[in-house]
């Protein structure tokens, strides 16, 4: 399915993620074909889980792992808008906390981890470490609310901008991704500079909230 038409069902759909993202989380699928499932942290209606379903770029034997606790009585809803979008065959919905769902996990290799779950520091950074060691190298991890939220602002910061297996991707409106890998080209080390340096002007109010600062590049390793 199409963007434009995966957007006209997500659209109907409450949530959180703009459409501009939700095309941006579309367009991931296109760096990791082949390579394992999707495992998302926190989906709420399920607005997210449609874009990552219909970008799968047509590999019918990629499944969603969808992990949320519904602590506020969303689970119902969530699987009737799946149901209705006709995906709820791509997603194994997992209903009970990250880390503790991260404990069980026997799915095998992870291509894209789609964090929107906590936005507090330790929330974010809990969901990133209990999952991240199943990614697989070349497989994208891409964060939520990256610029209006403290927490995750801070994990990217402190986490992801110095860490040498992750390389930047992309940042679309507050969609942070990166690709893990075995090293750090040249490339991909300015890249973090550049990426580090408009984080900064962000932060200072020098400029506001980008939504144009990375597009993905697929070559940039």
């Amino acid at each position: 399915m199409s963007i434009k038409e995966t957007k006209k069902i997500a659209d109907a759909v409450e949530g959180y993620l703009g459409s501009r993202e939700g095309a941006y989380l579309y367009s991931l699928a296109e760096f990791t074909g082949g390579l394992g499932d999707v495992v998302e942290i926190g989906r709420y209606k399920g607005k997210s889980t449609i874009w990552l379903a219909h970008g799968r770029k047509g590999n019918p034997a990629e499944k969603i792992f969808a992990v949320d606790p519904h602590l506020y009585g969303t689970e119902e809803k969530f699987r009737q808008n799946l149901k209705t979008a006709q995906v709820e065959d791509r997603v194994v919905p997992i209903v009970e906390p990250s880390a503790q769902a991260a404990q069980k996990w026997n799915g095998g290799r992870i291509a894209r981890l789609w964090i929107d779950g906590g936005h507090t520091y330790h929330e974010a950074r809990t969901d990133f470490v209990s999952w991240e060691r199943f990614v697989v190298e070349g497989g994208v991890i891409a964060f939520h609310e990256t610029y209006s939220w403290e927490g995750v602002r801070r994990l990217v910061d402190e986490e992801i901008l110095p860490n040498e297996k992750l390389a930047i991707l992309g940042q679309w409106d507050s969609i942070c991704a990166v690709k893990k890998v075995s090293h750090l080209s040249a490339f991909a080390r300015q890249k973090k500079r550049l990426f580090s340096q408009a984080q900064m002007s962000v932060q200072s109010g020098q400029i506001g909230a980008p939504p144009l600062a990375f597009a993905a590049e697929k070559n940039f390793a």
